[in-house]
């Protein structure tokens, strides 16, 4: 019998050290994106954070509206700090993007860079890191996210009573 206990102790003891062994944040945003691969690092978003708008054309209350009820300080730059900064900048081709709501995502332990085919883009990007800033209390894992929608039509179902439809339809 004491045998027994001695073995039961030494596997609870080893799942205790399994389960809070340190294991890589978990990213869980909504929607799923098409892509994501966890690196190593963390991101940390605090009051020495700046965010830099690399494109003119990027449409500022677009990007203002993105951050709000952000939890964490939201400061623009005009030139690029040499780190702790989150780059916004709209590009003309991202490689396997159809749609032009579509961005990627890349966190390394210096930068956020998000990059994306329209306005529209960088403001799901946005929503997007700030998804993982508040899944991480300020720190977001290194990530390479990319993502764009995967139907033409946002919504979860089409009703019939506010978008008429043919029978065929």
């Amino acid at each position: 019998m004491n045998r027994f206990i001695g073995i039961l102790n030494i596997v609870i003891g080893a799942c205790f050290l399994v389960a809070c062994s340190e294991k890589r944040q978990a990213v869980e945003v909504t929607p799923v994106p098409v892509s994501c691969m966890v690196q190593e690092g963390t991101f940390h978003w605090n009051d020495g954070t700046w965010v830099v708008v690399n494109d003119s054309a990027a449409d500022h209350d677009i990007i203002e509206t993105a951050f709000t009820g952000s939890l964490f300080p939201v400061r623009f730059a005009t030139a690029a700090p040499e780190h702790n900064m989150i780059v916004l900048e709209l590009t003309d081709s991202l490689p396997e993007m159809h749609s032009l709501e579509g961005y990627a995502l890349d966190a390394t332990p210096d930068a956020v860079t998000i990059r994306a085919l329209s306005n529209v883009g960088l403001f799901y990007g946005i929503k997007t890191l700030l998804q993982l800033a508040e899944q991480g209390k300020g720190n977001v894992q290194s990530v390479a996210i990319k993502d764009e929608p995967r139907f033409p039509y946002r919504g979860v179902m089409i009703d019939v009573s506010r978008h008429f439809r043919s029978k065929e339809f």
